[in-house]
């Protein structure tokens, strides 16, 4: 028979450590209130693009203000489209996101910023605000 020497136990002892801290770790950021539920939700689509907000986006600036990420998935005719109306640069954006600043109260919508992996202007389609209303505000 075989002796177990030290060195062994504490390796042993180190990997089931990992081991733990790595299951413990999963479990944890799997339970986080950030992960549960759909992030994206569709408000508006049409035969050139798909609308979503960002429910984990929204922000209140005040009672009446919020903020909010909206993501645009253009579809083929829309990507089409951009090409058609901005040039080739644009054949190869399938979506933008963009920032919107919602007033509740008075029922209006701004645009506040715009991201992108390109650094050119953003393809623009027009929000509409009371899709967005009834989603954020009522």
């Amino acid at each position: 028979m075989e002796k177990f020497c030290d060195s062994d136990l504490y390796i042993s002892i180190f990997i089931v450590g990992i081991v733990l801290t790595a299951f413990a770790a999963v479990a944890l950021f799997i339970n986080l209130p950030h992960t549960k539920g759909t992030r994206w939700e569709l408000y508006e689509a049409s035969d050139k693009a798909a609308v979503y907000y960002d429910t984990r986006s929204i922000r209140p600036l005040s009672s009446n203000r919020k903020l909010v990420r909206i993501k645009v998935v253009y579809t083929p005719d829309g990507v089409r489209d951009n090409v058609a109306k901005m040039g080739e640069t644009y054949a190869g954006i399938k979506e933008t996101r963009k920032l919107y600043e919602v007033n509740c109260k008075e029922r209006k919508v701004s645009l506040q910023g715009t991201a992108s992996n390109a650094e050119i202007e953003i393809p623009t389609i027009q929000v509409r605000g009371e899709d967005l209303f009834k989603s954020i505000c009522d």
